[in-house]
Formats: structure tokens, C-alpha cells, sequence
């Protein structure tokens, strides 16, 4: 049975529920009620035992120092002055706007989120040290005399950050995000295990790379020292001052660049990647460890000294784009070869006083495209008087290569030569597998020996201690101040040899000519001296491949001699292969010289020709195929030359009697009698 429910309970109950709401709401609005600490006095607020508060204010002009206590706090915000003194502050966030904080017994501020810099001096007696659990933004000027701090989460700089102590540890566990300008006035250490990516400025400054597998973005120049103990990767610019080390792996990125004034970078560059520039940049000699580069760029500072500094191979090295020296300075092989894989327009480029020294190693460059050519800058010391450049020309329709082995500065032949003879010790060891290129070697005219004579030199090569001329003699060509230069085709015959410059006055004989043609089914060898040196005898040398030869026959020389003489010999063996000759020259004193090698053709002694003379002036040969052919005076000396099958006027020659050869075929009657 329901109890009747009167009006007088109903409105005791509402009275009664009420009153629980109300205690409620006030111990709700107890739990959120924040206590707050105001610091406003401009004398020192100092305690040594301070209640907790949820929220400490240090208002501006104002000093705080809690003395020997350990603050707990959800927000500290410091407007005016704050002294730690011996106590520990612990604090959810922190803002210092326009305050100035200093720890006189270098004990610890936690801050375990977020904290915002804004206009501060931090430091001063003592070394303060953050501990951050979370990001720290800088904003505004912001100086960090003495102090610590070690960042959880990221750091980032809007403003301008002047760090002026290097005492404490500066650590950032997150990343680096700098927008502003990071001032490093006495060369701060900072530890970093992130990312770094600078829009801004960055000036001096130790830093030490920690992270794994974690990148360098924008700008970062003229750091004072970069160790990098972790693996990072630049996708920007960096620029190293003084010391570039570390064990750990230093990567570029495509069209990344890196400048480094040090005198070595860390165990671990690897810069392969495409567009990527190493530029090293220093008044001092460098060592160069990295094995493989794209853009390798040698330069210098400005020094008053006018030193040129050495950067030196430690190892052997690749270069897959281009080598520059854009400032007087040099690179020292070291015994170790450098290799240019794939050849372009811009591979080696070089200033005035700046190349490679190539005293010893070597240098490859392949795949040298049809009519392009390189020139390597080479000297023998880092003194423009050591000029001694080679280029190469491919004349072929395919691609070559080029080995440049060895340059020297003696001279020899038979193993000795002395500074008396005209010779210019500029010594180059090639190989190249074109047999069509052209090959022009460049020295200092302080390079030449008293008795060289540049307007009268030729371009020899050695053969077993036997220098052999390579070209004919001609001027030397003027380059630039006091450059001088000659060319000559580069042929197989000589490929791997040591080619030097030399004077026509050092020769034992000064050759005008060589040649060898067929004379009705013989050959015959044909040479003329404008002097001759002591000269004791010729030996012609002939051969059926090029390569093996042996004596064919020995004609006495004429002595000494600044008259024109005309030597010539009649091959008699009937031979249808093509045939090579040598002339080999001895003196009294046993030295040799060998000439360049001549040939004629292959003959074929079942085809023969027919010469008819059409008028007093004009003849033709008839061959069964268009030859090549020879006009010969007495001697065998070529006089002119002509087609076969064609009207020949020869109402150019002199009277007397001449010889009409072919290049394959026989004639019967092959003399011209011209009145």
C-alpha cells in the first residue's frame, strides 16, 4: 500500500537536493581553482620554503630566487629576473618573455612539455642547465651566456640566438628548424640527433651529427667544426670552416653542394650522386680521402702570401662529372690514379697557375666522343714555370680512350742525357686506343735546356732508351705569356711510349725527308739530311707487319755536315704484302735515332698498267682500277703524284727522265722523258 506523499516533504526533499548541488559546485570550483604566485617587487623575492603554486609570474623588474627549495609548478612564465641559487624548478611549461635567467650553483630547470624564448639573457654565474621534455622556440634577440640544456622534442629558432659560452652540453634530441639567425660568438658545441633545416643563417659554430639515416636541408654556412659520428644525408648547402671529421657517414644529395675549408673530411663522404659539387677551399694543403665524386671543384681564399695551396690524393679516384680549379691551387695524385669515366664538354677547367701535379699515378679518361678533345692542366710543381699540359684530339668516328701514365722532367736517351742538349725535360707516358687523333703537348719557356731551339723542334717519343722523331719539324706555337705548344697525329706505332720536345740541333741528322714508293715491282727508299752530326751510318730497318723489324741494308753517313745530302736504296725482293721501313741513324759515339715508319702498299704483280703518252705535256696510266700514282725523279724522290685513268699534265716538270709508279699495279715501261 503507497504512502500519500504531502506537500511539505516534497519540498523538504527539493530543499535537500539543492544543498547537495551546491556543495558540489563548490568543491568543483575548488578543484579548478589555480593558485597563482605574483612576483612584482623590484627588491629580491627569496624564500627558503615555498608553498607549490600552479603558476608562477616573475613580473617584469622584478628578481626571483627560491633559494634553496625545489619549485613544482604547471606554468612558469619570467618576465623579470630569475635566480635558481640551489634549488630545482620544476615546471609543465616555460616561457622567459624579455627575462634573464642565471644559476649560481648550476643546478637543473625541468621543463616537461613546451618552451618559448623571447628576448631573454640566459646565464651568467653558473651554467644553467634545461632539461626539455618537449619543443623549445626561440623568438625574438635571445642570449645564452653560460648555459646547458638538453631538447627532447624539436628546437626551433625564429628569432636570433646568440650562443657566447662553450661551457655545458647542447643537446637536441629532436629536430632543428632555424628560420632566423643562430650567432655562435665563441664557438658553442651543439649535439644533434634530427634533422636540420636551416632557412636562415648560421654563423660559426661546432656541431656534432648523431642521428641515423637523418637529413641537412638549406643553407648552412661557415660552421666552425661538423663532426658527424651518425649518418646524414645534405640536400642543401653546407660550408665547414676548420674541422670536417667524424666517423660516421656524410652523404650528398643530387645538386647537393659542400664547401670545406678542412684540412680532411670525415671517414665516410660519399659523394656520387648526380649534380653534386665538393668544393675544397683552403689556404693550406688538404687530404683528399673520398674515392668517387661528381663535381670535384679546387679553389682558395685570397691569401696576401700568394701560396698555392696542394690538395692530395689518398687513394684512387673517380670523378663522374668534372673536375674544376677555379682559383690558383693544385691536386698531387700521389701514386694513385684518378679516372674520368664518361668525357663532357666541361671535364677538367682550370684558372692560370692551378691543374694536377703528375709527377707520378696516372690519369684515365674514356669514351672520348669523335672531333672532341680534353687538355688535362698538368705541371710538375705547383709553380707556373712547371707548365706542362697535354691535349688529345679524336679524329675517329667512334668513341677512344686515353691513359696519361707518367710525367717527368729528365731527359734521356741510350739512359742518360745532360741539360746541354736542346731538348725541353717535359716528359709524357701515354696510351690511347685511337690510331686518328692529334696530340699537343704544352711546356714553360723556362723549361728549355740553353741549346733548345722552339723555331726549329720537332716532337720525338722513346722507344727501348732510342728516341724516334714522332713529328716533322716545325715552329713551336705561342700560347698564352710564356706558353709554347706543337701538334703531331698520334698513331698506333706509338701508343705507350714516352713523347718529349726536342730541337732539330739535337738530332745526329737533321731529316728532311723519308719515303718509300714501288718502282716498276721494287721499292724504293728515298731520304734527305739538311745536316748531319757526327753521323757514322744508316741502317733501314723493314718489316712485313709494322712491329718485327730487321736490317735490310747499311749505307754509309757522311760525317759532319751543314750540306744537303740524298740518300736512297732499291729493295729488289719482290714482295706483294704491304712492306714498312724504319731508318735507323748511328754516330761515332754509338747513340741511335730512328725515323718515323713508312710503307707502301701491297703489290699485286698479275695486274699491270700501260702508260701512253697523249702529247708533248700529257700522258696517262691505264690500270684495271683507279690507282694512286707516283711521279719519281732519278733518285726515287716522289715529285708529284696523280690519278690513274686521268689526263696527266706534267708541263710543269723540268726536263730530264722520270718514273711513273702505280700503287697496286706493275708497268711494263714506266719511264717519261720531258724535253
Amino acid at each position: 500500500m503507497k504512502t500519500a506523499t504531502t506537500p511539505k516533504n516534497n519540498y523538504e526533499r527539493i530543499i535537500k537536493y539543492c544543498m547537495l548541488i551546491a556543495i558540489y559546485c563548490l568543491s568543483l570550483n575548488g578543484a579548478f581553482a589555480q593558485s597563482v604566485l605574483h612576483i612584482t617587487n623590484s627588491d629580491t623575492y627569496a624564500c627558503t620554503a615555498l608553498a607549490n603554486y600552479d603558476k608562477i609570474i616573475v613580473e617584469n623588474g622584478a628578481v626571483f630566487q627560491p633559494g634553496t627549495c625545489a619549485i613544482t609548478t604547471k606554468e612558469l612564465v619570467v618576465h623579470g629576473k630569475l635566480r635558481s641559487g640551489t634549488g630545482k624548478i620544476t615546471c609543465e611549461t616555460l616561457t622567459i618573455d624579455g627575462g634573464e635567467w642565471e644559476s649560481l650553483s648550476a643546478k637543473t630547470i625541468t621543463v616537461k612539455y613546451d618552451c618559448r624564448i623571447v628576448n631573454a639573457v640566459i646565464g651568467g654565474a653558473g651554467t644553467p642547465e634545461f632539461a626539455i621534455g618537449g619543443n623549445v622556440v626561440f623568438e625574438g634577440n635571445t642570449t645564452l651566456n653560460e648555459s646547458a640544456f638538453t631538447v627532447t622534442g624539436n628546437m626551433e629558432i625564429r628569432g636570433t640566438v646568440d650562443l657566447q659560452s662553450r661551457t655545458g652540453v647542447k643537446r637536441v634530441m629532436g629536430n632543428v628548424l632555424i628560420s632566423g639567425f643562430l650567432k655562435h660568438s665563441v664557438g658553442e658545441n651543439i649535439e644533434i640527433y634530427g634533422n636540420v633545416t636551416c632557412s636562415g643563417t648560421i654563423e660559426n659554430g661546432n656541431y656534432m651529427l648523431l642521428g641515423s639515416n637523418k637529413a641537412l636541408y638549406g643553407t648552412m654556412m661557415a660552421i666552425t667544426r661538423l663532426d658527424v659520428e651518425g649518418s646524414y644525408t645534405n640536400h642543401g648547402t653546407v660550408e665547414v670552416k676548420e674541422t670536417f671529421a667524424g666517423a660516421g657517414t656524410f652523404i650528398q644529395a643530387e645538386n647537393a653542394l659542400l664547401i670545406t675549408h678542412a684540412p680532411a673530411e670525415p671517414a665516410h663522404l660519399i659523394a656520387s650522386a648526380t649534380g653534386n659539387t665538393v668544393r675544397f677551399m683552403r689556404n693550406g694543403n688538404v687530404t683528399i680521402s673520398c674515392s668517387e665524386f661528381y663535381n670535384m671543384e679546387c679553389s682558395t681564399t685570397y691569401n696576401l702570401n700568394k701560396t698555392f695551396p696542394v690538395f692530395s690524393l689518398a687513394q684512387n679516384t673517380t670523378i663522374l662529372g668534372s673536375l674544376s680549379f677555379t682559383r690558383k691551387c693544385f691536386l698531387n695524385l700521389q701514386n694513385f690514379v684518378l679516372t674520368f669515366p664518361q668525357w663532357n664538354e666541361t671535364l677538367i677547367r682550370a684558372v692560370d697557375t692551378a691543374g694536377i701535379i703528375f709527377n707520378s699515378g696516372s690519369i684515365q679518361i674514356n669514351e672520348i666522343p669523335s672531333q672532341q678533345s680534353v687538355r688535362i692542366p698538368l705541371y710538375h710543381s705547383n709553380k707556373f714555370q712547371d707548365y706542362a699540359h697535354a691535349k688529345l684530339t679524336n679524329n675517329n668516328e667512334a668513341t677512344t680512350n686515353f691513359l696519361l701514365t707518367q710525367l717527368s722532367d729528365y731527359v734521356f736517351v741510350n739512359s742518360e742525357m745532360g741539360s746541354a742538349l736542346p731538348f725541353v725535360p717535359v716528359m709524357y707516358e701515354i696510351t690511347s686506343q685511337s690510331n686518328n687523333s692529334t696530340l699537343s703537348l704544352y711546356w714553360h719557356n723556362q723549361r728549355e735546356t740553353p741549346v733548345f731551339d722552339r723555331n726549329n723542334c720537332r716532337m720525338v717519343f722513346l722507344n727501348d732508351n732510342t728516341w724516334e722523331a714522332f713529328s716533322e719539324k716545325s715552329q713551336a706555337q705561342k700560347g698564352v705569356k710564356d706558353i709554347y705548344y706543337i701538334s703531331a697525329d698520334y698513331a698506333d706505332n706509338a701508343s705507350g711510349f714516352t713523347f718529349g720536345i726536342t730541337s732539330e740541333s739535337f738530332l745526329p741528322v737533321g731529316l728532311t725527308y723519308f719515303t718509300a714508293t714501288r718502282l716498276n715491282g721494287q721499292n724504293v727508299l728515298v731520304w734527305e739530311t739538311a745536316s748531319e752530326h757526327n753521323c757514322d751510318y744508316f741502317v733501314l730497318l723493314k718489316s712485313v707487319d709494322g712491329l718485327h723489324f730487321s736490317p735490310c741494308a747499311r749505307i754509309d753517313g757522311t760525317g759532319t755536315s751543314n750540306f744537303a745530302h740524298t740518300y736512297s736504296f732499291h729493295d729488289k725482293e719482290q714482295i706483294t704484302c704491304a712492306t714498312y721501313y724504319q731508318l735507323a741513324q748511328y754516330d761515332y759515339d754509338g747513340a741511335v735515332w730512328k725515323s718515323k715508319i713508312v710503307s707502301t702498299p701491297a703489290f699485286d704483280s698479275s695486274t699491270t698498267a700501260t702508260l701512253i703518252r697523249k702529247s708533248s705535256t700529257q700522258c696517262v696510266l691505264q690500270t684495271p682500277h683507279d690507282e694512286h700514282c707516283f711521279v719519281n725523279d732519278e733518285s726515287g724522290r716522289i715529285i708529284d703524284t696523280f690519278q690513274s685513268n686521268t689526263l696527266y699534265n706534267f708541263s710543269h716538270l723540268t726536263p730530264g727522265i722520270y718514273f711513273i709508279n702505280a700503287e697496286h699495279s706493275k708497268i711494263v715501261n714506266n719511264r717519261l722523258i720531258v724535253r
